[in-house]
This record gives structure tokens, sequence and C-alpha cells, in this order.
């Protein structure tokens, strides 16, 4: 949800409620839980644990982290089809969605075509790489959403210079966190990733870091003038998401194995909102209320609930095959050189294409101008 920042105006309304699911729950589920679990789990997971964490993060990307790139694909390609063919649609915004849905996809495959022609292994580990930094961007500019979708229930709005601050502040954390990761999973080989990684110079370090420290500042200092503009309408959960989107990579530097689990911090803010707008979507149906009837005898579920209990499931279907079953079978049915790519070509090419795919999908959905996503996301029932 890397663009939700774009919300800017009351036009979408929470009623009295000020929140998704509850103040406590959106707090928690936001980010702020995650802020508490990482001193529990720095204090758990020792460093030797890397396989066991491994094995972790493998469950936990079957049931969080894959069904949250799923639910991007099925939120965006099944408005894909209105907002082409709308006139009414700004033809700004038809166009980004033609180069997220159909132009950035195809780059994506032509440049693993390449690869594989070309015979250059090289060009596997950038696109590793530049997964990487696409995903961390991601991340940061989520926590950044998120912050201002919670200014904007509150009705604590940020002004244009105070915005500009704190996504500035954004990029260069994750600049800076890029770099860290990039020469921590190098030094202690994470979970065999080294390979991807790119050389740091300690002077593209240093920069890095002093630049996080001015602009963290800065943010602070926005952070603090908001508080004492608005008071009790200052967006603390927000706050907290973006604090734990930004700074968690950070961590990195000293436990590699509690890195691994960022994917999964991410994924259930992500899931956490996008279940919301799902649950809108369906309370809006006509048929919202009614039983569902099953040879003829109702039951004593509500329609909406099992559409959402429907989409939850398939989600995680579909991150099961897109993930594991299709590379896996790609693998063992297409002709390639092992010697040179290794065993695991398509898983690899397949995991690349829909983590940098997603990065650019999530940018064309959560934007003010989409009008099939933000009105359900802001609507409550």
């Amino acid at each position: 949800m890397a663009y939700l920042g774009s919300v800017s105006s009351p036009t979408y309304s929470f009623g009295s409620q000020r929140a998704f699911f509850g103040p406590w729950l959106d707090f928690l589920f936001m980010g702020g839980g995650s802020i508490f679990a990482l001193p529990v789990l720095e204090a758990l997971i020792p460093d030797s644990a890397a396989p066991q964490v491994g094995v972790i993060v493998l469950i936990l990307a079957v049931f969080i982290n894959q069904p949250h790139f799923a639910h991007s694909y099925q939120i965006f390609y099944s408005n894909y089809r209105r907002i082409m063919r709308t006139p009414e649609t700004d033809p700004v915004f038809r166009r980004r969605y033609l180069w997220c849905g159909v132009i950035v996809p195809a780059l994506l495959v032509g440049y693993f075509i390449v690869t594989v022609a070309a015979r250059e292994p090289v060009l596997l580990r950038y696109a590793v790489n530049g997964m990487m930094f696409f995903v961390g961007w991601h991340y940061v500019k989520q926590g950044y959403g998120m912050l201002m979708v919670d200014a904007a229930i509150k009705r604590s709005y940020f002004t244009a210079t105070a915005k500009s601050v704190l996504v500035v502040n954004a990029y260069v954390c994750w600049a800076a966190s890029w770099l860290v990761v990039n020469r921590v999973v190098a030094e202690r080989d994470f979970l065999g990733l080294a390979y991807y990684t790119l050389p740091v110079p300690d002077q593209a370090m240093t920069a890095s870091l002093v630049a996080l420290g001015l602009t963290s500042a800065a943010a602070l200092l926005v952070l603090l003038q908001h508080v004492r503009r608005h008071g009790g309408a200052f967006p603390l959960t927000g706050t907290a998401a973006y604090v734990a989107a930004l700074y968690v990579w950070l961590f990195m530097t000293y436990d590699p194995e509690l890195g691994a689990l960022i994917p999964a911090f991410h994924s259930i803010q992500y899931l956490y909102m996008v279940w919301r707008y799902r649950l809108n979507v369906e309370a809006d149906e006509p048929d919202a209320d009614l039983p569902v009837e099953v040879l003829s005898a109702e039951l004593p579920v509500k329609r909406r609930s099992a559409r959402f209990v429907a989409y939850v499931l398939s989600g995680t279907a579909l991150g099961i095959v897109g993930f594991w079953l299709l590379p896996t079978l790609l693998d063992r049915a297409v002709p390639y050189d092992q010697a040179l790519f290794g065993s695991n070509l398509f898983l690899v090419m397949i995991w690349v294409f829909i983590n940098v795919h997603h990065f650019f999908i999530d940018t064309a959905m959560w934007r003010k101008e989409n009008p099939h996503t933000l009105q359900h996301l802001f609507s409550h029932h």
C-alpha cells in the first residue's frame, strides 16, 4: 500500500469509530505489535538459529506472506477491465494501470528470457538484489501510507511540507537499510543469499547513516509539532506503523535471523487493511445479509461472511500455486542448464517476478484516483 499517503481529504468516512477494526486492534496489527514483538524475539532467537528461523519463515510465508501477494493480484485485476474501459477514468490513471498491469510484467518476462538465453546467471543475481530493493522500498512506503491513513481517519492531516519530510526520511531510511542488508547478508551468508548481494563501500555506508540521522531528526521534529497541534487526534497507530516499517530493517546489523521475519510483519499489516477493504466490499453487495443456502436449507451464516472466508482461502491457495506448485512444475518440466543456473531457476524467477510486480501494482491500486479501492477501504460497516 505504498501510495495510501495520497489520501489528503475527508472524502471517505469512518463515522465516529475512527478505526478499521478498533483502536487497539489497529495499533497492534498496523505496526505497534511488531515493535513490542521485536525485543521478545531478539531475546528468544539465538544467533545460531538460522536453520530453524528458515523453517518458520517458510511456514509464515505460506499462510501470511504469500496470501498478501495473491490478494493484491485479486484486487488489481478484478478492477482492471472496468478502469480501462470506463470513459470517466482519468487518462493518466488509465495509463498507470496499463503500465503496471501489462507493460511491467512483459518487461520482467523479457528480462528473464534474456537471462536464460544469454546464459548469464549474474543477471539473475542482479534481479534478486533488485527484488530486495523494491521490496524494502515498498515496505517503507506502506509504513508512510499507514501514517497518512491514520491521520486521515482522525482528521489530523499533515501539511504538504511535513509529508515531504516524512516521505524523504522513508526513502533515506530504506537506502541505508538496503546497504546494511547487503553488507550483513554478504558477511554472514544468511540462508545462502550471499551470492545475490552487492559490495558496499565503507564511504557509502557512512554517508547513508549520516543522512538517515539527519532526516530522522527532521521527521521527529515534524511528529512533535504535529502532536502539539492536534493533541489527542495525533495518529499514534500510524506513527507506530511508520516506525516499524522504516527502522526494523536496521536490526539486521545485529540479528539477521530477526530480519528474516520482517516480511511477516509487513504482510500482517497489509492483510489487516485488505481484509477491511474486502469486508466492506462484501457488505455493499445487495444480498450481503441474506443467509447462505445449501440444498434449499438456510444456514446461520450471512453470504458476505461466507464470501469473505472464500476470498481469504482463495488467496492462500493462489499463493501456494504461484510460489510453489507452478515453479516446481516448471523446474521439472522445462529443460535448462542446471549446472549453470542451479535446480530452482523458475522458483527464483517467479518469486522475483511476483515481488517486483507487486510493488508496481500497489502503486496503482492504492491511490485517491482509484474509485474502486479507497472507497471501500474507507467505508465503514
